[in-house]
């Protein structure tokens, strides 16, 4: 594989780290997400975090011993 052939297509992620879904950040994420689109070769993708259930790290080390979460939350 050619170099240039691993850098012919551009892949834009964005979060929506909003605890409203469908709100303000979103839409504007959406927009600028569907306005890359019509660029030539970019693929997107839009991962929304309203609604799920998230809690933070306690720091008990557990994943360091067996790299598993103990914390049982929608990330894993």
């Amino acid at each position: 594989m050619e170099r240039k052939d691993m850098y012919d297509k551009v892949k834009i992620l964005g979060i929506s780290c909003s605890a409203r879904k469908d709100a303000n950040t979103e839409i504007l994420l959406r927009k600028a997400l569907d306005g890359s689109k019509k660029l030539s070769d970019v693929e997107t993708e839009l991962i929304v975090l309203a609604g799920r259930n998230i809690h933070p790290c306690d720091a008990c080390d557990t994943c360091h011993k067996d790299n598993i979460c103990r914390i049982n939350d929608d990330l894993i």
